[in-house]
């Protein structure tokens, strides 16, 4: 087993996580207390793709405050997760009110080592000016195969003192992703359509804590051009 091994952690704006389509996404720099100081934001439909050879794979991310709007009914936040094409867990956030850093929206059961594709497809992350409530990606932990462990652990270590850039890995698309989110999302309507009304949130005045801020320090990563590499 592969137990042993170090994670390999990617950031966000690793070219190596394939965004689609990018009207969906919005990838802000200048953010507080996570990791390099963006993340990515993804909406209705978005959908996030990783490639990796490993036994066991982590999503981590930021849980926002929902809007504090009175008397606005508010879609409650949902991403579901596919391993090879199969859904192996549906996620949505705590039902507090509470802002939550480093947050474990996935962990998957042990895997056969080698190559696994991960796919994660926002069900529900609402774009409205009144309700914007986005799922939120901040990094991706995953455990690689022993024997490749220390060229990938090196390779993800790189200084990352420049401006980051995903503009290259997300438009070459080097990871082909069509067939796949064609495949599930045929089971995706049918899994998630059923349960849309019951998850419905009613937002109430007063809330604990503040969520990021989605406009006042945002910078769209997507057109930035840089020449750190932010594995």
């Amino acid at each position: 087993m592969t137990s042993s091994a170090p994670l390999v952690t990617l950031d966000d704006t690793s070219p190596a996580i394939v965004y689609q389509p990018e009207s969906l996404w919005r990838h802000l720099n200048k953010q507080d207390s996570v990791m390099n100081n963006t993340y990515s934001a993804g909406y209705t439909n978005a959908t996030a793709t990783f490639v990796f050879n490993g036994t066991q794979i982590f999503v981590y991310g930021v849980v926002l405050v929902p809007p504090d709007e009175p008397g606005v009914l508010v879609s409650l936040l949902q991403a579901t997760f596919f391993v090879d094409g199969s859904s192996s867990g549906v996620q949505g956030p705590p039902l507090d009110g509470v802002l939550r850093y480093a947050w474990l929206w996935y962990r998957s059961s042990e895997l056969e080592p080698g190559e696994h594709t991960l796919l994660v497809h926002v069900d529900r992350g609402d774009d409205k000016p009144a309700t914007t409530w986005p799922w939120v990606l901040d990094y991706i932990q995953y455990t690689p195969l022993s024997s490749d462990a220390a060229t990938q652990t090196q390779n993800l270590s790189q200084p990352t003192d420049a401006s980051p850039s995903v503009t290259a890995g997300l438009s070459k698309g080097k990871v082909a992703v069509g067939s796949i989110v064609g495949g599930v999302l045929g089971g995706i309507v049918g899994l998630v359509l059923p349960t849309l009304a019951a998850f419905v949130l009613f937002v109430k005045r007063r809330r604990r804590g503040k969520g990021l801020p989605l406009s006042s320090k945002e910078v769209d990563l997507l057109s930035e051009r840089g020449a750190r590499n932010l594995y």
